[in-house]
């Protein structure tokens, strides 16, 4: 009996020192990513303001074909929104909006996810010229991990994890900008 008394004081210790640890680590998170499109910097505004091209570019929503994808609002405007619901983890169930736009320059979006995790984060994408036809489109994404899920920011590197699927979606991009182009 004294054994097991003595195994759950320190598991509980073991918990306690975990969650102090958990209080004094950093919440927040930054991601920045670039790339150059093939595309002058209206028609590549336009195309990332339009919600329904996430499918053919969002890395995490393309894991699961089963996802169920939505809409809300009014396509292009302030409140427009994607939402999406999936088994898969890695996809889970969440909603990003528009939440300002500024003509050719950028837009900001809201992204809440519900599951598998609660989390919150701002995301802008910027545009500006790269030369003839070509445009550099510049996603930034700031975000926030509750505790003590943040203690997982310790062991992971968020911003090459998050950074790395940022990438792909750009360059996955980078052929439908091109075929509205063409």
């Amino acid at each position: 009996m004294k054994f097991l008394l003595k195994l759950l004081v320190a598991i509980a210790s073991l918990i306690g020192i975990v969650m102090v640890i958990a209080f004094f680590v950093d919440r927040s998170f930054e991601v920045k990513r670039s790339e150059t499109i093939p595309a002058n910097r209206q028609i590549a505004f336009n195309y990332f303001k339009n919600l329904e091209h996430q499918e053919d570019f969002n890395v995490w929503l393309n894991y699961d074909p089963k996802t169920e994808i939505w809409y809300e609002g009014t396509p292009g405007e302030i409140g427009y929104s994607i939402c999406w619901k999936s088994t898969d983890k890695r996809v889970g169930v969440g909603k990003q909006e528009i939440v300002a736009i500024e003509e050719n320059e950028s837009i900001e979006y809201k992204i809440e996810l519900e599951e598998p995790e609660s989390i919150s984060g701002d995301m802008k994408v910027s545009f500006e010229d790269a030369g003839a036809n070509e445009s550099k489109v510049t996603f930034y994404l700031k975000g926030e991990i509750p505790y003590p899920w943040n203690l997982s920011l310790l062991f992971t590197d968020i911003e090459d994890q998050i950074g790395s699927e940022l990438e792909k979606g750009l360059k996955q991009a980078r052929p439908y900008i091109k075929k509205s182009v063409d």
